[in-house]
């Protein structure tokens, strides 16, 4: 599980996230679909025709789309909390990834039924870290243009495969397993705010 190109993550345009009243404003069924259609499943299929291509949707891996529709609400949710009480309006990137990671997990969204497949038992965890090592691949190279990008050792993705799927982490763990990932390849803090975040295919 090594490769990790091709992330796309966009951040929806600014929103208020409650009316009048204080009341927190749903996403809409057109900006779930979005984030559901051009940011999970998008990275989900870029996930797939990089570690088993034989894999066909409906036939050897399923999709839960009660669950997958919950991850976007979820996270936008916790982008309103974020905004309202923290007065944090532009999430970054690390923090984007952990809580997708995080409720990607919890809710385990897809399902792979060949028992061949390398993804068959913890798709959704090796999907997570694919999206967190996609993310700082493609900022290492934009910070260190001249340097080669070293992959994770396979004893440390089973590890990390292990505890997200067997640990009960947080939101903010898993938020801080992603900056301490980023922090291992040396990316400064300040090339992971929300300008980054913003980037599709960078």
């Amino acid at each position: 599980m090594t490769k990790s190109d091709n992330l796309i993550i966009q951040q929806p345009e600014r929103r208020n996230f409650v009316d009048a009243d204080g009341r927190y404003i749903c996403l809409t069924e057109k900006n779930t679909k979005d984030f559901v259609n051009n940011v999970i499943m998008k990275n989900w299929e870029a996930f797939v025709r990089n570690h088993d291509k034989s894999l066909v949707m409906d036939k050897d891996m399923f999709v839960n789309k009660r669950n997958i529709i919950e991850v976007a609400h979820r996270v936008d949710k916790r982008k309103a909390y974020y905004s309202i009480f923290h007065t944090i309006d532009n999430t970054s990137e690390c923090r984007e990834i952990g809580l997708l990671s995080y409720w990607i997990c919890t809710l385990k969204p897809f399902f792979v039924a060949k028992e061949e497949s390398p993804l068959y038992g913890c798709p959704n965890e090796m999907f997570v870290l694919y999206l967190m090592m996609a993310m700082i691949k493609r900022i290492f190279l934009k910070q260190y243009p001249d340097e080669k990008f070293k992959p994770l050792n396979e004893r440390l993705i089973k590890e990390l495969v292990n505890k997200f799927k067997y640990c009960d982490m947080s939101r903010e763990a898993m938020i801080a397993c992603v900056e301490l990932l980023a922090k291992s390849y040396d990316i400064v803090h300040s090339s992971l705010d929300s300008d980054d975040a913003s980037s599709v295919n960078s």
